[in-house]
């Protein structure tokens, strides 16, 4: 979720959707603790358990291969990618007060794609002008999808790491995805309380 860049159109920081109800936080935040939800936890990132299933990470290692595939395992997410690119720039250009009709409509925003696989969605963010970080845990997806973007020359800052890692590092994004990933993580209150400790104030 973003918060406002360094740009002439500063917005104050707000989320790009409502939070949940309160009857429905337990659903939806996994049990996120006051604590958790302001970013912070007791002890450091790196002594907070770990996100990653490794389980999780060699089965789609096994497909990296295939990702670009769009008849492949992974045609779903090649048939919802539109859907979903068109929902975050509509929400981000609202947000920033940007026109999502231009073609660089995110340039200047700093976005993190969290569990981004080969790049299927990183790279169309790029497309639009937002300063891509592509992360996962799987060093088989990234080489794949840095090579992908290479050959597309599309420019992705892809690293083969973890939201504990990147958040342990103090980086910071105006917005921070987890597309289709929380169902393959491990405690996935903390993995939250992690990405949101990433958006910028």
């Amino acid at each position: 979720f973003p918060g406002s860049p360094k740009t002439a159109n500063k917005r104050p920081a707000a989320r790009l959707f409502p939070a949940p109800p309160a009857e429905k936080a337990r659903i939806h935040n996994g049990g996120i603790t006051a604590l958790q939800q302001s970013g912070l936890s007791e002890g450091t990132m790196a002594e907070r358990q770990a996100s990653v299933d490794p389980r999780e990470v060699e089965r789609f290692a096994k497909l990296a291969a295939r990702w670009w595939d769009p008849r492949g395992p992974m045609a779903p997410l090649h048939k919802l990618n539109p859907v979903r690119l068109g929902y975050i720039r509509d929400k981000a250009t609202a947000h920033f007060d940007r026109d999502p009709k231009k073609l660089d409509c995110l340039k200047g925003l700093r976005m993190l794609d969290i569990g981004c696989g080969a790049g299927i969605l990183s790279e169309p963010l790029a497309r639009l002008g937002a300063q891509m970080v592509g992360a996962d845990p799987s060093e088989e997806n990234i080489a794949v999808a840095s090579a992908h973007a290479q050959d597309n020359d599309i420019e992705v800052d892809y690293r083969a790491t973890t939201a504990e890692a990147l958040a342990e590092a103090g980086e910071k994004f105006d917005v921070v995805l987890a597309m289709e990933v929380v169902e393959h993580v491990n405690n996935v209150g903390e993995f939250v309380a992690t990405c949101a400790s990433m958006v910028k104030p």
